[in-house]
Formats: structure tokens, sequence, C-alpha cells
């Protein structure tokens, strides 16, 4: 089911706000054999420019069984002023929906993240204010192993900060466990023969669509159209978070598939934090 939408989510954000609150009737992960309490998506659509996170929690279900869903309980979302680079390209601006005024008017990396650790990390009772160590256990999830291992990576740099310790460690690539899911469904697909040929009948297309990008995702898993603008931050993760709900209603395993290189580097990296940019950073 489709989280939720307010009107606080859907407006131009330039500070950080919060939008919907913790449900009262969670579910600790063991009640429905997982090993994580909780699951944050995130999508920063190849910028840090816009930095959204939906928080899954296990909750009863409404229906009255004892089923258990995965559901938004909260959401976070912020655009950051950028201090290399300031002012945007078109590109930018037509491909993500992202304004310069929108970030001109927003925090800086290091400011954001300080905001989202206390108002949204320590507040959903994730982490322990005085130390950081985490009161529950929780993974990030993105759509490919960009979002976390090269733009947060790569933006920290750029700030001249560490990656909080409470991003660091295995995380989620959504979309491997969705192609998995396809490729179990595909051989269990009951198959007629025609002639010399053997037909697999199925409603998962085998291969599948390219680029399998969150549009696709959401079709082959029968949750209909992608919700809101392609390419908004804040509207990317919730539809990933859409297909991460069903997931968890198939009964899929939901557990990091992807190590998180913090040693990973790039030419442009320069000596002391310096940007050594020479025609783009890749």
């Amino acid at each position: 089911m489709p989280p939720a939408r307010t009107d606080a989510s859907t407006s131009s954000l330039s500070s950080p706000q919060k939008v919907n609150s913790p449900h009262d009737s969670l579910v600790k992960a063991a009640e429905v054999n997982s090993r994580y309490d909780a699951f944050l998506v995130l999508d920063v659509e190849s910028t840090c420019f816009e930095w959204p996170v939906c928080l899954m929690c296990w909750k009863k279900s409404d229906s009255g069984t004892p089923e258990c869903v995965l559901e938004v309980v909260d959401t976070f979302r912020s655009f950051v002023k950028p201090t290399w680079k300031p002012t945007l390209s078109q590109f930018c601006v037509n491909f993500t929906g992202v304004t310069q005024t929108d970030v001109d008017n927003a925090p800086t990396f290091p400011e954001m993240i300080k905001t989202f650790h206390d108002d949204f990390m320590v507040h959903n009772g994730l982490l322990d204010p005085n130390d950081d160590s985490r009161k529950v256990e929780y993974t990030w999830c993105c759509d490919g192993h960009f979002d976390i291992q090269d733009f947060l990576l790569k933006q920290c740099f750029i700030s001249q900060i560490e990656v909080p310790n409470w991003m660091r460690g295995d995380f989620m690539n959504v979309k491997e466990l969705v192609k998995g899911h396809c490729t179990s469904v595909a051989k269990q697909a009951p198959r007629i023969t025609k002639g010399r040929r053997t037909i697999t009948m199925m409603r998962i297309p085998i291969p599948l669509p390219y680029p399998f990008n969150i549009e696709k995702q959401l079709e082959v898993l029968g949750l209909g159209k992608f919700d809101g603008r392609k390419h908004c931050g804040i509207d990317d993760t919730r539809n990933l978070a859409r297909i991460l709900a069903e997931l968890a209603r198939l009964g899929i395993v939901l557990k990091p598939n992807l190590p998180f290189n913090l040693s990973k580097t790039w030419d442009w990296m320069g000596a002391d934090g310096r940007v050594d940019y020479k025609d783009r950073i890749d």
C-alpha cells in the first residue's frame, strides 16, 4: 500500500521538515521473524542536494489478522546547500526538480546531517543520544549501490566530514531483492509445450526490462504506476518504500546485501580535502 501523502511532504522545502508521526502499534522484529526492527529508505537522486528518508517499521495489520506489515511511520526531507559548485546546472534543475532557490535557502550538508541526527534518528529512538549507539536494529535501503557507496561518500569528502558511524555498515540494494524475487517466480512458473518450444506461463517478463528502475520494479510487482514526479528525491524514496513493503508482504527476507566500502576514492579527490576538478566528477 503506498504511503499516505501530506501537504508538507509535497511542498518545496528548504529547511528540514518531518512529516507523519510514529505509530503506536509497532512490533519488534522478532515477532515477524526478522533481524531488523527498522528500515531507512533513501534516494538522493545522483546528488546530495536533497536528503529524503522514509523510516519503515513493522506494524500490526489494520485488517484484524495477526499478520504484520511494513509501513512508513516517519519521513524526513531537506534540501541541501552545495558548497562546491553552488550554482545548479539547468540539467540538474530539469532532471530533479530542485531549484536554485531551494538550495540557496537550505542548510549545508553538515548542518543538515546534524539536524537529521537529532530530530529524526534520535527522536525516533534509533540512536542513543549519549553515545550514538543503535537502540534498535536498522538498515539503510537504496535503489542500487550509488546513493550510499558513491554519493554519500563523495559528499562527505567535499564537506570534509567523516561518514557518520550510524550510516556505516552493510546496506540493502532493494533492486537486487526484486530481481531475485522475479527470478524465483520465473523458475516456479508453470510451463506448456508447443511443438518443440517450451513456454513459461508467467506475468513477470524475463529477461527483466532495462533499465530496471523504480518505475519498472513497481510494474513487475503489480503495484501500479509511479506515484509523483520521477527523479524527485522524496517521490523516488516513497515509491521505493512501496516496493519494500510489497517484498515484506511476499515474505522475502529483508537484509543488507552490499558492503559499504569507506576506503573507496576517486581521482578528483586531492590532498587535504581539495577537489581537483578537471572535466567532470565521475
